[in-house]
């Protein structure tokens, strides 16, 4: 009977002392206690403590942003303003303005650019694009 209870109590044993390990108290980031299993002089990587990386400047964040500006359209949409339809097809051959047209509320004006393109706004945003 006594070798079963050492079959039994030794493997506990040994596994208890593997199981063993030391915790540190350490003092954090704004006096924060801080708990860990290596010693408060290392890092978490288990290492001495390395400086911090040199920030980005914010200027070289702004020139990445810079150059992931979106493309301008190269067709005018309905919505877009008149300086966004400018700029994308230039001044207009012609325009012809309306107080109502149509059944349309607001102020209604056609600009035209030759050939059959057209742009109709109402209040100053595209309302109909016709090639």
């Amino acid at each position: 009977m006594t070798i079963v209870r050492y079959v039994i109590v030794l493997p506990v044993l040994f596994a208890a002392a593997a199981a063993h390990a030391d915790i540190y108290a350490c003092a954090g980031k704004a006096k924060v206690m801080v708990y860990q299993n290596f010693p408060c002089q290392l890092d978490s990587i288990g290492s001495l403590p390395t400086r911090a990386p040199p920030s980005t400047p914010a200027a070289d964040l702004v020139k990445v942003v810079d150059a992931a500006e979106p493309r301008l359209p190269t067709e005018p949409r309905n919505g877009m303003t008149k300086q966004a339809v400018r700029a994308i097809w230039g001044p207009p051959t012609s325009t012809d303005a309306h107080s109502e047209e149509d059944g349309l509320d607001g102020r209604t004006e056609l600009w035209s650019y030759g050939g059959s393109r057209e742009v109709q706004f109402v209040d100053d945003r595209v309302y109909a694009v016709r090639k």
